[in-house]
């Protein structure tokens, strides 16, 4: 516990850092585009916005909201929902992405 692992993972995605599970995820991420011939920073943001942070929409239930085809970056008052709401639960790992 609170190793820190070397990553390959370029910086500049505060919510990551270079623990066990943020490693994995590079390295997977970095794997994948390797094998499909696409850009790993890309896949990433992909896991990112469709896993890690999926902004709230009070109109639909939440599993409907993951169900997106294309995500669209959402309000300002959205966001500050979702980190208000993260911290209030205390998931800071969910409110630093909202806040990216």
């Amino acid at each position: 516990r609170g190793l820190i692992h070397k990553s390959s993972r370029p910086n500049g995605k505060a919510c990551l850092d270079h623990c066990f599970d943020c490693t994995v995820l590079w390295e997977t991420c970095s794997s994948y585009a390797s094998r499909n011939q696409l850009d790993p920073c890309k896949v990433l943001d992909i896991v990112l916005k469709s896993q890690i942070y999926s902004p709230s929409d009070q109109t639909r239930a939440s599993w409907l909201t993951l169900d997106r085809s294309a995500w669209k970056p959402p309000s300002l008052n959205c966001r500050w929902y979702d980190v208000d709401r993260a911290l209030n639960c205390g998931c800071v790992t969910s409110a630093i992405p909202a806040l990216e």
